[in-house]
């Protein structure tokens, strides 16, 4: 079986890119207050409100099943260098234990949440929803539009390659963006939290095995 190299990622590195994700979606919140002529206490309020808390976690928990239990399937089906997502999670999920995992997906649940959905999708929406409320494709023709934009910007197109991958994180995407637009902003950062913390069982299972021959998927943004 052909190896594949990987380097370790630090923890570090990846909140300083967290951080910048989250300072990004504040400069974003920040532009709607003024465009919109909201206070940012109340643009802050309106996206991190929890209503409905039971609706909220119960459809991001099953969203976030149904994507954990199709990459157990394509793990299964699959060798691995059809879902090789270049070494990232795999160096993620060796080198750190449960606990440091648990806090860190916590962070990258939130703050990729903050910048992708209640950010730029929501921006989105609000600067192109009224023409597309009028041809009746505003939430459909909106996150589709929106997840290929965060394929584009934050290098997701490098998946095109290897196809099982660009449409399981594009569905993902879409379903983040989905929980977001009709549940609410805790829904998606649930669902991101709960698949990727997910995967780290799966794939610390798969790393200690000798048995499973399959692996690799790559983690969500936006």
């Amino acid at each position: 079986m052909k190896l594949i190299k990987t380097k370790k990622v630090t923890l570090k590195s990846v909140y300083f890119n967290q951080i910048c994700l989250l300072i990004s979606s504040v400069v974003i919140f920040g532009i709607d207050s003024l465009l919109f002529r909201t206070s940012f206490v109340e643009v802050l309020a309106f996206f991190f409100r929890l209503e409905k808390p039971f609706e909220t976690f119960i459809y991001g928990t099953l969203v976030a099943l149904f994507f954990l239990i199709t990459i157990r399937v394509l793990i299964y089906l699959f060798p691995r260098h059809v879902l090789n997502d270049g070494g990232f999670n795999e160096s993620i999920f060796k080198n750190y234990g449960y606990i440091q995992l648990l806090l860190f997906f916590i962070v990258v649940g939130f703050c990729e949440e903050a910048l992708f959905r209640a950010g730029i999708q929501h921006f989105g929406f609000l600067i192109t929803g009224q023409f597309v409320d009028k041809i009746g494709l505003w939430l459909g023709l909106g996150i589709i539009t929106l997840s290929s934009l965060f394929f584009v910007i934050f290098g997701h197109l490098r998946y095109v390659t290897r196809p099982l991958l660009f449409i399981h994180i594009f569905m993902i995407s879409m379903a983040l963006g989905i929980l977001f637009a009709k549940v609410s902003f805790w829904s998606a950062a649930w669902c991101h939290f709960l698949y990727d913390f997910g995967l780290v069982f799966i794939f610390k299972n798969i790393y200690t095995s000798t048995k499973v021959k399959n692996e690799l998927k790559p983690s969500v943004e936006g």
